[in-house]
């Protein structure tokens, strides 16, 4: 049976023996490191790069189409509110109350009004009768 003394003793003798190889096994282990993690993590890293700045691109196209697609249907919402709804219309551009069937002479349109009203159409806030607004 080996006491504590005689294992510590083993272990000393055992370091000693290989101190001679050390340099030469440590320098080998670290090019090793090195050379296997560092040259593939490089390309890993240039990969994740890639797939990021594709991401990224991905993105700016989704909500440049995003953003045409909201401003068409804008355009439509303004069109159909002047069609379905004029005196409606008129309200907005004149940018207060009207009695029906008046004509607006002189003064500047709101378009910023129709423009607002058209937006929350498209996005489902506008409620005409019970429907989810006018949009297509």
């Amino acid at each position: 049976m080996l006491t504590k003394g005689s294992k510590r003793a083993g272990a000393i003798n055992l370091g000693l023996m290989a101190l001679p190889f050390a340099p030469g096994l440590v320098k080998g282990l670290g090019e090793s490191v090195a050379g296997g993690f560092g040259a593939g993590e490089e390309e890993r890293r240039q990969d994740t790069m890639m797939q990021m700045q594709g991401l990224a691109d991905q993105y700016v196209v989704m909500r440049q189409r995003r953003a045409a697609e909201i401003q068409r249907l804008n355009g439509i919402n303004q069109q159909l509110l002047q069609t379905y709804a004029p005196e409606l219309y008129q309200q907005l551009l004149a940018g207060r109350s009207l009695p029906p069937e008046a004509v607006v002479i002189g003064g500047r349109p709101r378009h910023d009004l129709i423009q607002d009203v058209a937006a929350q159409m498209s996005a489902g806030q506008f409620q005409a009768g019970g429907n989810r607004g006018l949009m297509p």
